[in-house]
């Protein structure tokens, strides 16, 4: 079963987190942007915390340059250090992006070897993210620990196969599935979920038009089959998920997306 919540957005007034929680919202997702009276508000309604460590300014655990690595892990643990005391123990990471971006068309005399290097620098990033993670599980084993599929090429984890392949090489560590990232990976979020839904603990929950990262609300005419197939599945097993309406907007759109996530769902939500 699903229980759902929201994203801050810098959309929304505190007085929206009352409205949100009323109509059955009951989760918040933060960052270590959100400001700290948002905060004292959703305590006071007592919302639950996850949280989404910051991903931009060079964020990238996945760095195959051992001190830099080091450095960024150390960043990523402060993020985690405050969102434990924020009590927030469903924590979200990126997996990082390898430093090759030249992607040619695969019909090009070249594409064999631009690549070799692409997937040579992808061997390195993904080992070095592994190390990373590692380090952050071993350090926070009462913390659940979720990376996010990307989309992206020289991104890590953006498609099903390789994010499986990854994530089963630890024994503790979850996927926040992201539906619309997967929509501009070219995979079915179904494909996801019929591979990895034993370790998906979080969904970011947005739609968008195939190309573009947009978070748009989740309207009739933008759920597909392979969204709503998904929902359903995933609000079917025997575990708890937490959804996330991601959109970085304001009440209005929140609000209006979790009623097409109850219609869609037939009113099956927590």
């Amino acid at each position: 079963m699903i229980r759902f919540g929201f994203s801050y957005s810098d959309n929304l007034k505190t007085y929206d987190l009352e409205r949100l929680y009323i109509e059955g919202l009951r989760v918040l997702e933060l960052s270590s942007q959100t400001p700290k009276d948002f905060i004292k508000s959703a305590r006071f309604l007592q919302f639950e915390f996850t949280f989404h460590v910051n991903f931009l300014r060079g964020m990238n655990p996945s760095y195959p340059i051992e001190d830099i690595r080091r450095s960024i892990v150390s960043e990523m643990i402060k993020e985690i250090e405050y969102a434990k005391d924020l009590g927030a123990y469903n924590i979200t990471v990126h997996g990082g992006y390898i430093s090759w971006f030249d992607f040619i068309d695969e019909n090009l005399a070249e594409y064999k070897a631009y690549d070799e290097i692409a997937q040579k620098e992808r061997m390195l990033h993904l080992k070095a993210l592994k190390e990373s993670l590692e380090e952050i599980i071993d350090r926070f084993s009462n913390v659940k620990i979720s990376v996010e599929n990307l989309y992206f090429p020289f991104e890590l984890l953006n498609n099903p196969y390789e994010l499986k392949d990854f994530v089963y090489q630890f024994n503790k560590l979850y996927i926040t599935l992201d539906f619309g990232h997967a929509k501009i990976s070219k995979y079915r979020i179904f494909d996801y979920v019929n591979l990895v839904s034993d370790r998906i603990a979080k969904l970011h929950l947005h739609t968008n038009d195939g190309k573009y990262d947009l978070h748009r609300p989740i309207e009739s005419d933008l759920i597909d089959n392979d969204f709503s197939d998904s929902l359903i599945k995933l609000n079917s097993l025997d575990k708890e998920i937490i959804g996330i309406i991601e959109l970085h907007r304001d009440y209005s759109a929140i609000s209006k997306s979790f009623k097409n996530i109850k219609n869609l769902l037939g009113g099956g939500v927590v």
